[in-house]
């Protein structure tokens, strides 16, 4: 895992970034190497404390979609092993969860490997990461695009948060957009407020401006679900509030 140095008072407690003087007391600071991203922060070396990442904030958001979700994948199995405990049927709930991101982690791999030039063997009979990544190159048909070469991990030091986007495109008419790919069920407002979060922060941080938003939904029979978003930037700072309320962060 990538690391940065970063330097922290212990007599204050506060991070000061890349400078070695804590800048509040005068004493020298503690070196700390620690990884780009762990346990929901972000350390920037250009930043002075760790930053909260945007798929934490959006932890804060109650996501009611998954409770029948969740309730069918238990109920499910209970009905096919009528011997299984309780704690059995539950537990299938985590483990399809933990498979779902797992074959999403994949399907994200494939697509970043697509676009730097590769070339992606399907299985026979497809595998569902196959199925997402012929969603894939129908949206590449429908929607004519080239890729801008943007660092993925972006963050603002204005409202004190970081996160890593999938892509930043432009389209055949010169418009940019940042689009996140997504493999869940649906498409839902809570994604517009990641997209918009890194919208501002790829335009804090003046890597480009972003013209429109969009989630292309990838879905395991090979098709694929398009949509412009246009969430509000205020809604994503109150999450973020209500995050750190939770968490005392402040």
């Amino acid at each position: 895992m990538t690391k940065k140095t970063l330097y922290h008072c212990s007599t204050c407690r506060s991070w000061n970034g890349t400078d070695e003087i804590c800048r509040l007391c005068g004493k020298p600071c503690d070196k700390k190497d620690v990884p780009n991203k762990r346990g929901g922060l972000y350390y920037i070396g250009e930043v002075d404390k760790p930053l909260i990442s945007v798929t934490s904030i959006l932890s804060a958001l109650s996501k009611p979609q998954l409770m029948p979700w969740a309730a069918r994948v238990a109920a499910t199995y209970a009905f096919k092993n009528p011997g299984a405990s309780l704690d059995e049927a539950v537990s299938q709930i985590y483990k399809s969860r933990d498979k779902a991101g797992s074959e999403g982690t994949q399907a994200h791999k494939c697509l970043e490997y697509i676009e730097a030039g590769g070339t992606h063997e399907f299985m026979n009979p497809p595998s569902k990461v196959d199925q997402y990544v012929m969603a894939y190159y129908k949206w590449k048909d429908a929607f004519p695009h080239k890729f801008m070469p943007i660092e993925h991990t972006v963050y603002s030091k204005k409202y004190g948060y970081a996160g890593t986007l999938d892509a930043i495109v432009e389209d055949s008419s010169g418009k940019t957009w940042l689009i996140d790919f997504k493999t869940s069920n649906g498409i839902y407002n809570e994604m517009g407020l990641q997209l918009v979060a890194y919208k501002t922060a790829v335009e804090e941080m003046g890597l480009c401006k972003v013209d429109h938003m969009g989630i292309l939904q990838l879905v395991d029979d090979g098709t694929f679900n398009f949509k412009e978003m246009n969430e509000p930037l205020k809604t994503f700072l109150a999450l973020k509030l209500a995050y750190e309320w939770q968490n005392k962060l402040n």
